[in-house]
């Protein structure tokens, strides 16, 4: 029997974050994770995707061949995860196992080996969703294998509009494989903005080919889907409709019924010391989110009389071109006015050839506090990293006014 004050189970980013953070205060905690280390970020989601996208970016795509884009991708890959692997594997507080719940306090590894504790943090991250039809058929791909290609195919179809999706899909095309997209009806409203949803599908439509209808279906036999009323031919499959969490595999039901989550208690689990954190919560599943879950449920563990807020503002960006970025208070309902700035002459874009997308501004209509911001454009990353924190700080439009920015900038954009 190993005893220990705080089991972390999963070795992703609020995890780690956790466990590193206990670990750091001479907390007596033990790390488990039987699967593939070194996070989803940067295994098989944001540094993958982000070098699939950069190797798709002005001349780089037309300087290598579709072998050397794939193995390239993989080598980034393997860089930015393999020393995260090495970190967690040569930890001495690490079981390379799964673990199941036993009871509130008891869990036991795969090898028959039980683990007494006090709390639980667990990480244990989510899985791509693939729909009952696509299970087991050739060629079909999800963001978790799509970059295990030996080379770029000739042809691929996406099936979902979600971040994943459209950036995936503009990558291979612009890599010069041709490339569908497939979309639900109801993804037409990509960013609840009917005026920047509009600008930034004309933008996609340069380089993708949409289809939008009912939901797809692979056919019994051959490489075929049905979507809607029509049926589509494949080479390659890439379905990007989705995570669900890994937690039913930890037998949560047996330390509590009630696996409801309240995020601003770090996330803890009903009617016991158990914590979730990152994407297997269901919530928010961003790096940036998972690392202030994993500092917050480590300071309420050692008791802290400050412990880590989370992040008050709901931040997700895009790396298509345009960029999208989109933030929002958390904690703000209420009627909002709004500003429409066009980016068609904003000095410094135009003379990067980059002046299309615009930028939407959303504010109480009495004092003028920003709670809201969208951003299509090239920069929507700088943009919003600006305006990030003048939303936290609640700041007004006054304030944006009176700011000073450098001549030429994009940020002159907001004058």
């Amino acid at each position: 029997m190993i005893e220990v004050e705080t089991l972390v189970v999963g070795a992703g980013t609020g995890g780690l974050t956790a466990f590193s953070r206990l670990n750091k205060k001479g907390h007596s905690v033990l790390l488990c994770d039987g699967g593939p280390l070194g996070t989803t970020c940067a295994r098989v989601g944001c540094m993958p995707s982000k070098a699939l996208v950069e190797m798709s970016l002005g001349q780089k795509r037309k300087a290598h061949s579709p072998e050397f884009v794939m193995s390239e991708v993989r080598r980034l890959r393997n860089y930015y995860s393999s020393s995260i692997v090495e970190r967690t594997r040569n930890h001495s507080n690490f079981i390379p196992e799964y673990v199941k719940f036993l009871g509130p306090n008891l869990a036991m590894t795969e090898s028959g080996q039980r683990i007494a504790f006090q709390n639980a943090v667990i990480g244990v991250g989510s899985s791509p969703l693939v729909p009952k039809t696509f299970q087991g058929k050739a060629n079909v791909y999800t963001s978790d294998t799509i970059f295990d290609l030996e080379t770029l195919t000739e042809s691929v179809d996406v099936i979902g509009c979600g971040p994943v999706g459209l950036e995936l899909a503009q990558a291979f095309s612009r890599l010069g494989v041709k490339t569908r997209i497939f979309c639900n009806e109801n993804s037409l409203n990509f960013l609840g903005d009917k005026d920047l949803d509009r600008i930034y599908l004309e933008l996609l439509m340069k380089d993708l080919t949409f289809h939008f209808g009912d939901g797809a279906e692979h056919l019994p036999e051959g490489n075929k889907f049905k979507f809607g009323n029509e049926i589509y031919n494949y080479e390659t499959c890439l379905l990007a409709v989705g995570r669900e969490s890994n937690l039913d595999s930890l037998d949560l039901q047996k330390i509590s019924q009630r696996t409801q989550f309240n995020e601003e208690d770090g996330l803890k689990m009903d009617g016991c010391a158990v914590y979730v954190v990152g994407d297997a919560s269901g919530l928010n599943p961003l790096v940036h989110e998972a690392m202030s879950q994993g500092r917050r449920v480590a300071d309420l563990i050692l008791d802290r009389k400050d412990p880590t807020a989370l992040e008050s503002v709901d931040f997700q960006l895009i790396f298509s071109d345009p960029q999208v970025a989109s933030l929002k208070l958390k904690s703000f309902e209420g009627q909002l006015e709004e500003k429409l700035i066009s980016l068609e002459d904003q000095g410094r874009l135009t003379l990067a050839g980059e002046n299309y997308g615009a930028i939407k501004l959303f504010f109480e209509p009495e004092n003028k506090v920003i709670r809201k911001a969208i951003f299509v454009s090239s920069q929507a990353e700088h943009f919003a990293h600006f305006m990030h924190p003048m939303i936290r700080d609640e700041k007004k439009m006054s304030d944006l006014d009176r700011a000073t920015f450098y001549h030429p900038t994009i940020y002159e954009a907001f004058h």
